[in-house]
């Protein structure tokens, strides 16, 4: 499910429960210390009212949650089952992102099925609209998300790795499903999938955590950010907690595909021949905002982009700058950690960068804005003459 980021310009993600929702923690098959689950994304495309949606939900052996975004926003809304809904629930509470108090309700006729009918709700009971949809993966990726957990005693016990203490990797994949695009799923399965047999997985955990101090923790956690318009963005979190230096180190790194042809996207790809200068001045602007807040520095100040690269969103692209790009980004406290900022530029703000013919045209029409992504485009080519 979607990472949400922020939808305004800037978030600061502490080393306290990572960038996103917490990934399940129980497992549902265990071999030899090895702990394996799986996490399956489906979406749906109608309507609520009168206005075009896509509502996507993943469901687990810990249960069922998601999100659903108006196409003209793209901005996502929560979805959490009622409390003590039955399995499979059929009333969701809705929250923004950024907010705790419930928004509305979506009540669904039935257990989500192919189709989906049902009955979206404010919070306070005022206004009542029907909603109708159906599964399509038309224009987006249908995954699984796979997730591989090992837990092994230290390898030689000494007075730092004292016998009966444990060492902890996760590592999640992903396994992407394009009836349309046999080739570009080939490719997708390559990058993001997992080795054909477990035994691979295992060894690959194994030959990380030898040696490692009692305590060690290391995750990897994959998150979708943007499945839509063929575009699918996906954000590789890192999590490593190290008892012996006293660290907890996070980082991010982003990969973005054309689901037509499976290929890895840069920013070449989206942006118009010279965006650097103009991209620099937006990112810059951004990063002002938390230059005075102070306990940053000028992180960012020299221009270059974060070595984390980029994601696309349904609402833009985002930045997230960590210790990699400063050193300032380390919080030296009683454990050293890591932190990051992020930095949202939305397309409305890029519509003078962005190529009108490129891998984004889909989602500027579906936002409303080609038309005035081809004006700036004009305006621009008129003041560079």
């Amino acid at each position: 499910m979607n990472l949400h980021l922020p939808l305004v310009g800037l978030l600061l993600l502490s080393a306290a429960g990572g960038p996103g929702r917490e990934a399940p923690r129980a497992a549902v098959r265990r071999a030899s210390g090895l702990s394996h689950w799986l996490t399956s994304n489906r979406r749906w495309r109608g309507t609520i009212g009168q206005l075009p949606v896509t509502l996507q939900l993943d469901s687990g052996h810990l249960g069922c949650r998601g999100e659903y975004a108006y196409d003209r926003l793209g901005r996502a809304l929560d979805l959490t089952p009622k409390a003590s809904e039955p399995r499979p629930p059929r009333v969701f509470e809705e929250r923004a992102p950024d907010a705790f108090r419930v928004t509305g309700w979506l009540q669904l006729d039935a257990p989500a099925g192919p189709a989906i009918t049902g009955t979206w709700r404010s919070s306070d009971g005022r206004r009542s609209v029907p909603l109708a949809l159906r599964e399509n993966y038309h224009d987006a990726a249908h995954y699984e998300l796979e997730t591989w957990q090992l837990r092994c005693p230290v390898s030689r016990p000494d007075a730092t790795r004292p016998a009966g203490s444990w060492t902890h990797y996760e590592q999640s994949y992903l396994r992407v499903r394009l009836p349309g695009h046999p080739a570009a799923e080939q490719r997708l399965r390559r990058v993001l999938g997992p080795p054909v047999a477990a035994s691979a997985v295992k060894n690959r955990l194994q030959t990380a955590l030898l040696g490692k101090p009692a305590g060690y923790l290391r995750e990897e956690a994959l998150y979708v950010v943007c499945n839509t318009n063929y575009l699918l963005s996906v954000v590789s979190w890192h999590k490593e907690l190290n008892p012996t230096a006293n660290t907890i180190d996070e980082w991010t790194d982003v990969r973005n595909f054309d689901l037509r042809t499976g290929r890895e996207l840069q920013l070449p790809d989206l942006l118009r021949p010279g965006y650097q200068p103009r991209l620099r001045q937006l990112l810059l602007g951004k990063l002002a905002a938390v230059w005075k807040t102070g306990g940053y520095g000028r992180v960012g100040a020299d221009g270059k982009l974060p070595r984390s690269g980029f994601s696309v969103v349904p609402t833009g692209l985002q930045f997230s700058y960590d210790q990699r790009d400063d050193a300032r980004l380390v919080w030296a406290g009683s454990v050293r950690t890591g932190r990051q900022i992020g930095v949202a530029l939305s397309y409305r703000e890029l519509l003078p960068l962005i190529r009108p013919d490129g891998p984004l045209a889909a989602m500027l029409r579906e936002r409303g804005l080609a038309a005035d992504a081809a004006s700036a485009q004009e305006l621009s080519r008129s003041a560079g003459k």
